[in-house]
């Protein structure tokens, strides 16, 4: 579904930006692949969106589950935390108006993509392979002092491995998921164009290279993850971004291999994190089951170590880990980050009501997960 708003919509990705967009740079979409065993139907949902709380994604799920007849805990909802997105009501936001009209406005859409989703399924073979992929890295730079800012720094951790699931179907396109874990933030906060970042560009090149297949984007654990954009962001580099990230699943698809697609399952439950007060904060955790192979979400912008660390435990053949799925509560740091500082960390000050999180968060959530 095309969700591209044809009125004028607050941005979200920066606090310093609160002017609304000026235009589109290319077009903005929710993507819904359904899949079946034949007998209950799950739904993994993709929006060009920086993020929703759980509530909106509660609501939007219930839309679609009407619509298709699909349980609302067998639908997965990932946004592609684009920063030239429109602003839908983030966690903690005092202006309620924020992102209502748009909202509304995606709801009925988010709702017929379901639908369509169900109808269209058909016969699929199940393929799995990874590629390199070099488009960025941890963003957590030390200075002189020892003190963290954001900026490059080639010793932290990184996921340099792209993903993807690709489903060959005999007579309709071949619908190819792909996830890797960098933020989408090439542009910077004086654009007011809206645009699917260096994630939609990475779409495009690849249907247009592989005429045969649909391409659907998931954002990793993306939370201390920065691409590789020089000062004078623009989108030229977004293009270049673009290029190399389908470059990068193009390869993966070329070595692809069958993989088992049953039995297929989905659990989706919260987790609770430990604040420094002794309060907990509820966490959305959705796990998805395709056979040999598993997708596993949070509902924040997760560190990458904990995709790392989900990968190193995971029986699966194939393994995607992602953040922003089902809401965002917010950075997930790890703990040496907390005893570090640093921008992710400290976010939470600019949220009314927030609080830090416990040390003790880290070996709560990698036992939740």
């Amino acid at each position: 579904a095309n969700v591209t708003p044809d009125f004028p919509v607050r941005m979200q990705g920066y606090k310093s930006r609160t002017d609304k967009n000026t235009g589109v740079h290319d077009d903005l979409f929710l993507n819904v692949i359904a899949v079946s065993d034949g007998q209950s139907p799950i739904l993994l949902v993709a929006m060009d969106i920086c993020m929703m709380r759980s509530s909106d994604v509660n609501t939007l799920k219930e839309e679609m589950s009407k619509a298709a007849g699909v349980e609302v805990s067998d639908i997965l909802f990932n946004a592609s935390h684009t920063h030239a997105g429109p602003a839908v009501l983030p966690e903690g936001e005092q202006d309620e108006e924020i992102g209502r009209e748009y909202f509304a406005f995606i709801l009925p859409k988010a709702a017929e993509a379901a639908r369509q989703a169900i109808d269209d399924l058909s016969p699929a073979t199940f393929m799995a392979g990874e590629a390199p992929i070099h488009i960025g890295g941890n963003r957590r730079e030390k200075d002189a002092e020892g003190k963290v800012k954001l900026g490059v720094n080639p010793e932290g951790p990184r996921l340099e491995n792209c993903t993807v699931w690709h489903f060959v179907r005999e007579g309709k396109p071949g619908i190819v998921l792909f996830s890797s874990a960098n933020h989408g933030t090439t542009l910077g906060g004086d654009n007011l164009l809206l645009s699917s970042e260096w994630m939609g560009a990475a779409v495009r090149n690849i249907e247009e290279a592989r005429p045969e297949v649909r391409a659907v984007f998931f954002q990793g654990a993306c939370g201390d993850q920065n691409v590789f954009a020089k000062d004078h962001k623009n989108f030229d580099q977004v293009a270049a971004i673009g290029k190399q990230a389908s470059e990068s699943v193009l390869k993966a698809l070329e070595s692809t291999q069958e993989l088992t697609p049953l039995p297929i399952n989905s659990v989706a439950r919260n987790a609770s994190l430990p604040f420094d007060d002794g309060t907990k904060q509820t966490l959305a955790v959705h796990g998805i089951r395709i056979g040999d192979a598993i997708m596993l979400g949070m509902g924040g912008e997760a560190f990458v170590e904990y995709a790392l660390h989900i990968r190193g435990l995971s029986p699966a053949k194939s393994t995607i880990v992602m953040g922003y799925t089902d809401g965002s509560i917010g950075y997930l740091p790890t703990k040496q980050a907390l005893a570090e500082g640093g921008y992710e960390t400290m976010a939470w000050k600019k949220v009314p009501g927030a609080r830090p999180f416990d040390p003790s968060m880290e070996e709560t959530l990698k036992k939740e997960l």
